[in-house]
């Protein structure tokens, strides 16, 4: 694989993250439609879905485990 590519499934287990704060972890992945879906589990129990899209996600680090999430506001 090339610089920067890896696998959905090397994304299960990582944890969201927005401007330095823990939001949630990636628990599973869905194909959907137009995307992958990430399905994440808040510290609260809730799970939500987020696409994979550059609209909403940002730096993956997998040496880190964390993903970036753009857009918070989806976790409401």
């Amino acid at each position: 694989m090339k610089k920067g590519q890896y696998y959905v499934a090397d994304l299960i287990g990582c944890t969201l993250v927005h401007e330095g704060e823990t939001l949630a972890e990636v628990v599973s992945s869905i194909d959907g439609a137009q995307a992958v879906l990430l399905e994440v589990r808040t510290a609260d129990e809730q799970l939500y879905m987020v696409p994979y899209l550059k609209e909403y996600i940002g730096e993956v680090d997998l040496k880190n485990r964390t993903i970036e999430l753009k857009t918070p506001w989806i976790l409401a």
